[in-house]
């Protein structure tokens, strides 16, 4: 019983885990874009 309680929670944990590394990496993106913008433009 307590392990098809503990299911849904890992695999929701995983799915934030995976939407945060996703937001990260598009925020990381959008950085790099922002400074090479800038640098161009300087």
């Amino acid at each position: 019983m307590p392990f098809f309680a503990l299911k849904p929670c890992f695999s929701g944990c995983k799915n934030i885990g995976f939407i945060l590394q996703k937001m990260m990496f598009g925020l990381l993106k959008a950085m790099l874009l922002q400074l090479k913008t800038y640098a161009l433009g300087f």
